[in-house]
């Protein structure tokens, strides 16, 4: 939630402003401030701004042409607005367009509010969120940007991924956005992306946490109606439906549940995907998809009837243990050719390909190609496709 903000304001507009202890170049410089810093007004003097940060609980001067003078009345709206539309899209510049856009909606009306505002915060805070993670050219200045920010209810969440710091907007003003009966099909879709991300997702979480996250995620994306999305957002959309529909293929075989209806339908939300729509920027979200669609995609398929002497057969093992064992049906009560227990999900319907013609070489490598170590894609297949991006 955005806080009210007092009247009578400066918001900074240049990093590196200088907050000095007297109005002249040579005075004490106090701190440095950054752009989105919002300070009360409480005198000029010689070309100086006599101001007190609420912030750092300290008052000071800045020179007049490092802040702009913001009105909140509801005459200052249209204005507020038209900068907050200028500085959404502008790289760099999100902490000042979060900042006009707290005051916008300060000043706007309530029967005059729309989606578009937040929507526009939201945006901004993810792409901060973005730099902050290492996506795209590394800024200096985005930690003083997310401590701006953090001053108007814009709060991050931190986790370890990869062996890096992974930084995510929390999605508060994306889910204001899909609460407006009047949001946009654009701005809904866009925010159910930003809510459903996986680098989002706790790496940490347990497989029931998980499997809640996976369920919240399936939810949302369902309610997101496709009239009137851009060719880009569309696909995008299918990319990201296949994505959790192939996490919750996975958490249902994990149970021992039927997954063939969820892994079919990750199948056909893949081929919904254009990947000429997304372009080489998005090619990425869609290899991703291509590869975790892949990794469940046994699931999808319908178990033939067992073709010759050999069959195969799943038994419980130890308590969480699924056991693939190998005999040969013309031996009834011999010792199984093989037997492999794992703590993975097993991945049966790799026998209609066996039986649709393919032999496979050895019955190792046969029980081998049926295990599947999660709905992600495995760090060997990964390799692949990103080589051919």
């Amino acid at each position: 939630m955005i806080p009210a903000l007092a009247a009578t304001l400066a918001i900074v507009v240049q990093d590196h402003t200088a907050l000095r202890a007297a109005p002249r170049s040579g005075a004490t410089e106090l701190t440095a401030l950054w752009q989105g810093d919002v300070l009360e007004i409480r005198g000029q003097h010689a070309g100086y701004l006599k101001v007190y940060d609420y912030r750092r609980e300290r008052g000071g001067y800045l020179r007049r042409e490092g802040a702009r003078e913001v009105g909140l009345t509801e005459a200052d709206a249209p204005a507020l607005l038209a900068v907050l539309r200028f500085l959404r899209e502008s790289r760099g510049f999100e902490a000042l367009g979060i900042s006009y856009g707290a005051a916008y909606l300060k000043a706007v009306p309530a029967p005059a509010l729309t989606a578009e505002p937040f929507a526009a915060i939201a945006g901004m805070a993810e792409r901060l969120a973005d730099e902050a993670s290492g996506a795209g050219p590394r800024r200096a200045d985005v930690a003083a940007h997310l401590e701006v920010v953090a001053q108007f209810g814009i709060r991050m969440r931190t986790f370890e991924r990869n062996g890096r710091i992974q930084v995510c907007y929390d999605g508060e003003l994306f889910r204001r956005v899909l609460s407006l009966p009047g949001a946009g099909s654009e701005e809904r879709a866009r925010a159910a992306l930003a809510l459903t991300r996986p680098d989002c997702i706790d790496p940490n979480a347990g497989p029931l946490a998980r499997e809640s996250v996976d369920e919240e995620r399936r939810e949302l994306l369902e309610r997101i109606d496709e009239q009137g999305l851009s060719a880009l957002t569309k696909s995008l959309l299918h990319a990201r439906r296949a994505t959790v529909w192939a996490s919750v293929a996975y958490q249902h075989a994990r149970r021992r549940e039927p997954s063939g209806p969820a892994a079919r339908r990750a199948l056909g939300e893949l081929l919904e995907v254009n990947a000429a729509d997304l372009g080489a920027d998005r090619r990425a979200e869609y290899v991703d998809a291509v590869v975790r669609v892949g990794a469940i995609r046994w699931a999808a398929m319908t178990p033939a009837a067992p073709m010759g002497s050999l069959t195969l057969s799943a038994t419980a093992g130890e308590p969480g243990q699924t056991c693939l064992t190998l005999a040969d049906a013309q031996r009834p009560g011999a010792e199984p050719l093989l037997r492999r227990c794992t703590y993975e999900v097993a991945w049966r319907g790799y026998r209609a390909a066996a039986s649709g013609g393919f032999t496979p070489p050895s019955p190792r490598l046969f029980l081998a190609h049926g295990l599947s170590r999660d709905s992600g894609a495995p760090r060997r297949l990964r390799s692949a496709c990103n080589a051919v991006r």
